[in-house]
């Protein structure tokens, strides 16, 4: 996962629920990523997460690399 600056919180979020991770499908694994992206947000943040400051990429073993923008 690349989050940039302000990492240590998203890294936080995902030490904290690590053990969800394991049996996940993909679509949980998606929101687990996005709140930990939403952590790294300064709490005063206007925008929040939105479509111009977000990319989701998705690559997997079974899943072919895939970029989700919209």
């Amino acid at each position: 996962m690349a989050i940039g600056a302000r990492s240590q919180s998203a890294r936080s979020y995902l030490e904290k629920c690590i053990e969800e991770f394991n049996g996940a499908d993909l679509d949980a694994l998606m929101l687990h990523a996005l709140k930990a992206l939403l952590d790294t947000l300064p709490s005063d943040s206007p925008t929040g997460l939105n479509l111009q400051n977000c990319s989701l990429a998705i690559l997997g073993k079974d899943c072919n690399f895939t970029v989700l923008d919209d």
